[in-house]
This record gives C-alpha cells, sequence and structure tokens, in this order.
C-alpha cells in the first residue's frame, strides 16, 4: 500500500518522534548530561526529512529496523555533540560524551532502542496499514448497500490458464477416460 499526502507526514512525524524520544532519553540518562534542545528539533527535523522519503510505502521490519539502527547511530554522534558543544560554551569540563566505555554502552543501548522500536513501529504499522483496509471494506459496504455506490463488478483477465504438465501426476487411464468428475458442492433442483 502506497502512502501520499497527510499520512505520509503522519507516518515521518511518528517515526522522526519515536527514534529522537528513545534516543535523547537514553542518551540523557546514560551521559547524565541534559541535551540542548536545538539538537533535540536538528534531529527531529533531520529524521522526518529522512523519514518522509522513505515513508512511500509499507516497510517490513527489516527496512524499519535497518533505518531505526541508521538514525539512532546518527542522533548519538549529534548528541554526542552537541552535549561536548555546551559544556565547552559553559565552561564546565567536558565528560566523557563519546568514548571510552561510557561511548560503547551509549552505542550498545542506541542500537537496542533502534530494534525495539524498530519492532515496536513495524507492529503499529502493520495494524494501521490492517484497519485502513477493514475501514475502506466496510466503507465500501455501507456505500454499496445504500445504493451510493454504482454496481461493482469483478475484473478478470480474458484467456484460457494454460497448466504446465506435473511430472509426478500419472498420465491419464483409458479406462477412466469419459468419467466426469464434478467438483463443489451438490445443486439443488427448484421444485
Amino acid at each position: 500500500m502506497t502512502s501520499k499526502g497527510p499520512h505520509r507526514s503522519v507516518r515521518a512525524g511518528v517515526f522522526a518522534s519515536v527514534s529522537v524520544g528513545v534516543s535523547a532519553a537514553g542518551h540523557s540518562l546514560a551521559s547524565q548530561q541534559s541535551l540542548p534542545p536545538v539538537a533535540l528539533l536538528v534531529g527531529l527535523a533531520a529524521l522526518f526529512a529522512c523519514g518522509w522519503g522513505f515513508a512511500g510505502k509499507e516497510r517490513g521490519l527489516g527496512a524499519i529496523c535497518g533505518w531505526m539502527v541508521w538514525g539512532q547511530l546518527a542522533l548519538h554522534i549529534m548528541f554526542s555533540l552537541a552535549q561536548s558543544a555546551s559544556t565547552h560554551v559553559h565552561g564546565a569540563p567536558p565528560s566523557d560524551v563519546g568514548g571510552g566505555q561510557t561511548g560503547v554502552d551509549m552505542m550498545v543501548v542506541h542500537v537496542v532502542a533502534a530494534l525495539v522500536s524498530g519492532w515496536w513501529l513495524r507492529r503499529g504499522e502493520a495494524g494501521l496499514f490492517h484497519l485502513l483496509h477493514l475501514l475502506g471494506a466496510a466503507l465500501l459496504s455501507v456505500l454499496a448497500l445504500f445504493g451510493l455506490l454504482g454496481p461493482v463488478e469483478v475484473h478478470r483477465t480474458p484467456g484460457r490458464v494454460v497448466v504446465p504438465p506435473d511430472p509426478c501426476r500419472p498420465a491419464p487411464s483409458r479406462v477412466l477416460r469419459y468419467a466426469l468428475i464434478l467438483r463443489g458442492p451438490p445443486l439443488t433442483l427448484a421444485a
């Protein structure tokens, strides 16, 4: 299913909000340092732009988790640089924001957050698309019930379906050559 117009923006907004929210909370807790609001806004804008570019159609779990990992890693680098810059501006000694054991721990937390958020977003997206399909079917049924929808036609492609011979199937015997096989329920006779 493709997404156009406001649906695409909503999906990109949810992707960006979840990514930045989870990343900012985890990053602040792990570094024990607050994030500048400008870093949050820049991260939100950047991930919204990326999310909008990829929100054109429904994505699978692997694609969503992959983009979440890249987004989390980019946010980690950006948040680390923003924290480092803010500590230099305020004159406080910089903490070990990007390197050492804290940096490795943060990277692991960012990757785990990306995978959990990706799974959560995929489940939500699958539920949303399923709900939209159900609402569309219900709306068509109601419109058809009230006669607001014209006659529904089933489009079938003309032509004969050619089935290739199955090598596992035995050749028909001459004894059953004229046997008639009916598949389906029996027909009722009208009185």
